[in-house]
């Protein structure tokens, strides 16, 4: 993804399938073909954007091959800009456990003076965006966010100044919380009926009372209630078979496979 003016910007777009050899591609952003298509490899292409005269507007990109194009994905996207609209065009440091912490530096435009806050989102469904534990405001293209306590992934980040609409990243350009994992759980077995309390521990349960879920091979917990960032409570659902995974979901993330036993 990129992020540009009113068109005749270039930008690389990378994938997949592109062709071993120079096939003629186009590449499209929003309905609209490049002005200029150009091949690199079967991973990478080169386009020229098109006009577009209304902004800001996020809009999908994708590139035809032999009459196949490729599918819109969220983080396959280009934002046209306007010139009195902030935006974030980078992230600097873009991971961070659950408990938040570190510096995120966050690149852009029109930023305004000091003052402006930011804030990272939470996964749908959690609540509005949490404000960074602290912003310091460095230029009107750069400001610092000490990351808020969170879970989740391909969250965006926004930056609301004292002046002008706030900016807020798109596709690729997003923040990711560490993902849960499972380092014990209190019984390796339970009945076929279900109906058993199991404590799963580990870490990056999230260090607030967000949505949980304990998941017994394919099927969640008859019930998940989440106790603290390193445990959580599971009520284990019907089931049968040996060594079912036991993983659990924060934010949408699952945790890494882990076999019962």
């Amino acid at each position: 993804s990129s992020l540009g003016g009113g068109g005749g910007g270039r930008i690389l777009v990378q994938g997949k399938n592109f062709g071993l050899t120079d096939s003629n591609p186009v590449a499209f952003v929003g309905p609209t073909r490049c002005e200029a298509t150009s091949w690199t490899d079967d991973a990478a292409v080169t386009c020229v954007t098109p006009q577009w005269t209304a902004g800001p507007v996020v809009v999908p990109v994708s590139v035809e091959v032999y009459g196949q194009k490729s599918q819109e994905t969220p983080q396959a996207v280009f934002q046209f800009g306007s010139a009195k609209a902030a935006t974030i065009t980078a992230l600097a440091w873009t991971r961070a456990p659950t408990d938040g912490g570190f510096t995120i530096t966050i690149f852009g435009t029109l930023f305004g003076e000091a003052g402006a806050k930011a804030l990272v989102s939470r996964p749908p469904g959690a609540g509005p965006p949490a404000p960074c534990r602290r912003t310091r405001w460095v230029s009107e293209s750069k400001v610092l966010c000490t990351a808020p306590p969170g879970v989740g992934a391909h969250l965006p980040v926004t930056v609301r100044s004292k002046v002008g609409p706030a900016a807020s990243s798109f596709g690729s350009v997003s923040f990711d919380y560490d993902a849960p994992e499972v380092t014990s759980i209190s019984r390796s077995y339970g009945a076929i009926g279900g109906g058993m309390r199991l404590t799963v521990t580990g870490f990056g349960f999230g260090t607030e009372r967000t949505p949980v879920a304990g998941v017994i091979g394919d099927t969640d917990c008859t019930r998940s209630a989440w106790v603290s960032d390193s445990s959580l409570s599971c009520t284990t659902p019907p089931g049968q078979g040996k060594r079912d995974p036991v993983r659990v979901r924060v934010g949408g993330q699952l945790s890494p496979l882990r076999r019962g036993g």
